[in-house]
């Protein structure tokens, strides 16, 4: 299937420093990857996982974190570094999630 999507042009270009990168949606391997992220360990608010609560320890924040890397990094397919994905926006940010979750056009 993933051949299709190439074909078809199933992806979304995101332009980083004059560089771009496409966004695939995700396939059930990529589901089984990182599914348990989304329980709790991903908040679909962007900006909420940079933050600190009351009664929580800075590790949980820094896991949040990482895990929100983590899933940018699936949907680029490992092809953005990290260091280009700190410089995408919020709604960017939330809008590749989105579409690698459901592999619907935006």
């Amino acid at each position: 299937m993933g051949e299709l999507n190439e074909v078809f042009g199933k992806g979304k270009i995101y332009a980083i420093d004059d560089k771009e990168y496409e966004a695939k949606p995700a396939t059930m391997g990529d589901l089984e990857d990182v599914g348990e992220l989304y329980n709790n360990k991903v908040f679909p608010t962007i900006t909420a996982n940079f933050m600190l609560f009351k009664d929580e320890e800075e590790k949980t924040r820094k896991e949040r974190i990482s895990n929100l890397y983590k899933l940018l990094d699936k949907a680029f397919r490992g092809q953005c570094p990290k260091d280009k994905l700190k410089k995408l926006d919020v709604a960017e940010v939330k809008e590749i999630i989105d579409y690698f979750h459901s592999g619907i056009r935006a």
